[in-house]
Formats: structure tokens, sequence, C-alpha cells
């Protein structure tokens, strides 16, 4: 037998120093961290005016209902119920109302919500769902390929709420005031 071999042959034990894996801290970073990820992400996304139908919300007056919506501080019941109303009416399609219902929403083991009536940054929680789907695209992931344009979508619908529920108008004629 060769030299080599004989040390595959017995087994070799070394006594290694103890290793302790700790919990990570909680999150240290930020929360501007979370805004610039945002941003940054709205920014790439760009804007989508026709997202919602301002005109025929005004026909369904929907104005005072949508008054005070802020994506940037809604719970996550808000969030659904919204959703619900808009896929009721027929302004958003069932997988947007679905995202927009689970937006934020935590659970416990048994699947009861957790804290579903504390304020979350909506567009913070899609700009980072889209920000790990892109990542899990590129990857080769076909489910995060085929989920990111709802994802965009659900961002493009908030913006528009936000611009019809604080001035009246349609995201698309807002955007052209501010050219001028």
């Amino acid at each position: 037998r060769r030299s080599s071999d004989l040390w595959m042959d017995s087994p070799l034990f070394i006594d290694l120093p103890a290793v302790f894996i700790r919990q990570p801290p909680e999150s240290t970073l930020p929360k501007a961290s979370a805004t610039a990820l945002t941003h940054s992400i709205l920014l790439e996304i760009g804007e989508n005016p026709i997202a919602l139908d301002a005109e025929y919300m005004d026909t369904l007056k929907l104005k005072p209902q949508l008054k005070g919506f802020n994506p940037e501080e809604i719970t996550p019941n808000e969030l659904s119920q919204l959703g619900k109303q808009l896929y009721k009416f027929g302004l958003i399609d069932n997988h947007t109302a679905e995202l927009m219902d689970r937006a934020g929403a935590e659970f416990d083991r048994d699947g009861v919500p957790i804290n579903p009536d504390v304020n979350i940054n909506a567009l913070d929680f899609f700009a980072g769902r889209i920000s790990s789907m892109k990542d899990n695209s590129l990857r080769g992931d076909p489910y995060a390929t085929m989920l990111l344009p709802d994802y965009i979508r659900a961002v493009h619908v908030m913006q528009n709420l936000h611009t019809y529920a604080t001035t009246g108008d349609s995201y698309a004629s807002q955007r052209a005031k501010e050219r001028e």
C-alpha cells in the first residue's frame, strides 16, 4: 500500500474549539435605507398614469372614501379593505387585490395575523418584494419572473390612489400640471 492511502483508512479526529452561533442582532440599519431602496425601485419601475381610471372613480364618488390615503402610513387591514373595494368596483384585477390583501401581514404559527392594525409603509414593503423578485428572477426563478409585473402594478395603483386622494386628479393630469 502506498503511504498516501493509509491516512484515508484511519479516521483523523482533531479537537476543535467550540463554535457558538448567535442570533443576529435586530436590524441596525437606519430607516432611510428602506426609503433609499424604495426610492431607487420607484425610479426603476417608473410610473403608470393609467393604472387607475380616475374618471370612473369620480363617477363612483370614491374621493371622500379615499381621503387621507397614504401608502407610507397604512395598516395591513386598511390596505386589504381598500384592495377588496377597488376589486369590487372593477378598478383593479384580482391579483393586485390579493397582493394588497397580503401586504405587510405577518402570521403566527396558527395563521392568526400579528399586529394587523399597526401602520406599515406599503411602498417599502412592495419595493423590498420587487427587489428580491428581481434577484430571484436573475437566478432563473420562473415564479418570481411571473409575479414581478403584479407587484409593480400594485405600486402603480398605490401611487395613483395617493395622487387621487390628495389632489382629486388623475395621476396623469397631476404629472402634466407639474411639468407645466
